[in-house]
């Protein structure tokens, strides 16, 4: 039988006529149509910035995925915080994971780094404890920054990419990875890229990395650009902020400004994500059938 049903005792036969589609922009749960199947995008929040740009959330655009029985529970991940004054003291914040049920996570953006590294992204990003300068790892990992390690923040494998290491020019930090590509490959500083994805209806791109602020007083530094998808610019030198990642694509929160003598700006905070869920259309025949159903269904033309 084409829809695997076994023979037995008890039917329960569900027809989805048309494909539903159903955007979360905040926890929430899914009551489902009776599909079985769906395409899925689980977007992450975005790692917040420090000198170095946030890492982008974890990005994942799955097709015919099994879902549970309804309701089922979704996560929308919030973005992580900026630190103030180039995180010479605490550390800029990962983002939180979005879900679907227990079933598929995607993991938060890592932070970017200042004097002190980037924390990962939930949860449990990769070197969730971070070293000076380094990048927090996450679905996508924060840039680095100037200290001991100076590096970008891994990535989770399928979810993202790395950041950019501080690449010791006219900006602050190392630009955050994004869904597409790791954070510098457009140029020193830049944010990395997002994916692009069409399960909404539209064509958006989710999932920049944060673009790192300037840091050279001759002549003074644009902060570098955030990657599409979100990702937030770096603050102007001197004194800029970054601008923080754009709420519900999982960008990156924008690198602040670096100063001699402590005189930095303040990094940005990291864009929440999203969840979406389009149940597709079908016939879905779970559990066991009788012989009598099975010939009724068939008839009516409900049965592959």
């Amino acid at each position: 039988m084409a829809n695997g049903g076994l023979l037995g005792k008890e039917a329960h036969i569900k027809k989805v006529a048309s494909a539903v589609t159903t955007s979360f922009t905040v926890s929430s749960a899914l009551t489902s149509t009776g599909a079985l199947l769906a395409d899925v995008l689980i977007v992450a929040g975005g790692g917040g910035g420090a000198k170095g740009g946030g890492g982008a959330g974890g990005f994942q655009n799955l097709t015919s995925q099994i879902l549970p029985g309804s309701p089922v529970s979704i996560t929308v991940g919030a973005g992580g915080a900026g630190i103030a004054n180039g995180a010479q003291s605490g550390n800029s914040s990962g983002g939180s994971a979005s879900a679907i049920a227990a079933l598929l996570t995607s993991t938060g953006g890592g932070g970017g780094a200042g004097d002190n590294g980037g924390a990962g992204g939930a949860p449990g990003g990769p070197s969730n404890i971070p070293q000076a300068g380094q990048g927090g790892g996450g679905g996508s990992g924060g840039g680095g920054s100037n200290g001991g390690l100076s590096a970008g923040g891994p990535a989770v494998s399928g979810q993202g990419n790395a950041g950019e290491g501080h690449p010791h020019g006219i900006f602050s930090g190392g630009g955050g990875g994004g869904a597409a590509e790791a954070g510098g490959t457009d140029g020193d500083g830049q944010g990395g890229d997002g994916s692009p994805s069409t399960l909404s209806g539209s064509d958006v791109t989710y999932s920049g990395g944060g673009g790192a602020g300037g840091s050279s007083p001759n002549p003074a530094t644009t902060g570098a650009a955030g990657g599409t998808g979100g990702g937030g610019d770096g603050g102007d030198h001197p004194n800029g902020n970054g601008g923080a990642g754009t709420v519900n694509t999982g960008g990156g929160g924008g690198g602040c400004s670096g100063a001699p003598g402590g005189n930095d700006g303040d990094g940005a905070a990291g864009g929440s994500g999203i969840v979406i869920v389009k149940e597709l259309a079908g016939t879905y025949a779970p559990g066991i059938h009788s012989m009598s159903d099975v010939y009724e269904q068939r008839k009516a033309g409900n049965w592959g």
